[in-house]
């Protein structure tokens, strides 16, 4: 491992204007090393205006504390449509919920089925009447296969 000096570190980093990588191999040494020399001498490079816009545009998206508990404590929507209302990632809510000391486990994943469930009389109910179908048209088919046949033998 060669020992570069923080001037000769910066010089290159700086004056030459090279990312991680051109760096390495500039002075010949791994990509990860010159991230780590760039954090040791305690400098990183100045952030680019289209940086600085998408960090901007982030923040102007993050709904408020009292706009995000209101619609948080609403139980009739679910993560994902708080999510769309923001338009922000689900995964993001959780961020946000912890940020702001709101209750996860309050929250529900999916929406509640509004379907009721059927009883067991009706299922049974159900059953009976798919076995009377399939019975009748199984023995239609029976009766039609020795229609055929007689046809056949006849023929």
């Amino acid at each position: 491992m060669t020992n570069i000096t923080k001037e000769e570190f910066l010089s290159v980093w700086l004056d030459k204007n090279l990312n991680a990588e051109q760096v390495a191999k500039k002075l010949g040494i791994t990509t990860r090393r010159s991230r780590d020399l760039a954090t040791r001498f305690g400098y990183r490079k100045p952030r680019d205006a289209y940086c600085d816009r998408r960090a901007e545009i982030r923040r102007a998206k993050m709904p408020g504390r009292e706009e995000f508990t209101e619609a948080w404590d609403d139980d009739e929507l679910t993560r994902a449509d708080i999510a769309e209302r923001f338009g922000i990632a689900v995964s993001t809510l959780v961020t946000l919920a912890r940020r702001y000391d709101l209750p996860l486990e309050r929250h529900h994943y999916t929406r509640t089925s509004s379907v009721i469930d059927p009883t067991p009389e009706e299922i049974a109910q159900r059953a009976a009447e798919v076995r009377a179908g399939w019975s009748v048209s199984r023995a239609n088919r029976k009766e039609q296969q020795r229609q055929d046949r007689l046809r056949n033998s006849l023929a």
